[in-house]
């Protein structure tokens, strides 16, 4: 039987390994942002800048700025990986970027810069590799991350009985929840839904 390899972060920022996979093509390490910060072996330090948490930690945005030959080992290090929340990635780039990104059983490559969005549902298989070469370039970019549990009650609370499909999203122009997530405060929380509802297909 084939087992999934997760990582969680503690509060302290040391990384557990829950199980260790067999090696198997199919075996996926699950990302789990659950705590104040994302895991530190995965996050090229210097990168987090900040983050904010509402909603007692069922929603987070992390902000980070990192050098791009950093990135690239990063990208080296990392396997395709299932995050085991809902992830927004914003992107913050003055000057466009090339990505290559493998999202549920799908690669494209991507020409994206300020204003853009991907979407990475939870448990979703994922991987992006940065194309551009231009290693002494910095990149800003944030995480807006939702536990699934918290989008569940969310759209019950909104008249949504069924189950919600979230469906993954390469990047794309969003300018609305960049401006969200710029002035991200507990009383921003009703416009947060209104906009993540807007991802539901």
């Amino acid at each position: 039987m084939n087992r999934k390899s997760s990582v969680r972060i503690s509060r302290n920022g040391r990384l557990t390994k829950i199980c260790s996979p067999p090696n198997t093509p199919d075996s996926k390490m699950t990302f789990d942002y659950s705590s104040e910060t994302p895991p530190r072996q995965f996050i090229p330090p210097p990168s987090l800048l900040s983050w904010v948490r509402l909603r007692s930690g069922q929603v987070k945005l992390f902000n980070f700025r990192v050098k791009l030959s950093d990135l690239w080992r990063y990208a080296d290090a990392i396997p395709q990986h299932r995050p085991k929340q809902h992830v927004v990635c914003l992107h913050h780039f003055d000057d466009p970027m090339k990505f290559e990104r493998n999202l549920d059983g799908r690669t494209r490559r991507e020409t994206t810069a300020n204003g853009d969005i991907a979407f990475l549902p939870a448990d979703a298989p994922t991987r992006l590799r940065p194309v551009t070469n231009e290693p002494e370039r910095f990149l800003s970019y944030s995480y807006l991350v939702f536990e699934p549990t918290y989008l569940a009650e969310l759209a019950l609370t909104n008249g949504i009985g069924r189950p919600l499909d979230f469906i993954p999203r390469f990047a794309r122009p969003d300018p609305l929840l960049h401006q969200i997530a710029a002035a991200l405060r507990p009383r921003r929380e009703s416009r947060i839904r209104q906009r993540i509802f807007s991802l539901r297909p």
